[in-house]
């Protein structure tokens, strides 16, 4: 999940942090899934993001 309003860890790093692991792992890609919430979807949107957990 990539959460577009996190204050925590920024969405700039999340994009680091998936550019490296796919780097790391290169036969194992990383499937982002962009969420409009903050930190912790699981408490601002939890419906949301079970929503997006039930389609992937």
């Amino acid at each position: 999940m990539r959460c577009a309003r996190d204050r925590c860890v920024p969405p700039a790093l999340q994009d680091l942090f998936v550019a490296e692991a796919d780097r790391a792992f290169p036969g194992n890609p990383t499937v982002v899934e962009p969420l409009p919430t903050d930190h912790s979807p699981f408490l601002s949107a939890p419906r949301l993001l079970a929503g997006t957990l039930r389609r992937l």
